[in-house]
């Protein structure tokens, strides 16, 4: 994940990084809305254009989603609520 930004302290950072030439926009911002409501205040979102066909999805650094990896498959309801629940634990974690 590159450090484009700094998060509030006690924020999980999430970065959502999509593809703009493909229009990956529509799954971005279904992610951001999902994992803002699983943790709202607590994490600290951005979103990030890309090209070359990237879906990617890291939390506090760690990658979670790679739309290369998973066969080129976008993500469904079910990933995204795995997605989520990572992200739910993170908050746990830390309090």
């Amino acid at each position: 994940m590159k450090d484009v930004f700094m998060s509030i302290k006690g924020t999980i950072p999430v970065e959502i990084i999509y593809c703009v030439p493909w229009s990956y926009h529509g799954e971005a911002v279904w992610m951001t809305a999902e994992f803002f409501a699983e943790g709202g205040s607590r994490l600290a979102i951005t979103v990030t254009p890309g090209d070359k066909g990237v879906l990617k999805v890291y939390v506090d650094g760690e990658k979670i989603y790679d739309k290369s990896e998973e066969d080129d498959k976008h993500p469904d309801l079910y990933r995204v609520k795995e997605m989520r629940s990572f992200i739910k634990n993170k908050i746990a974690i830390m309090g």
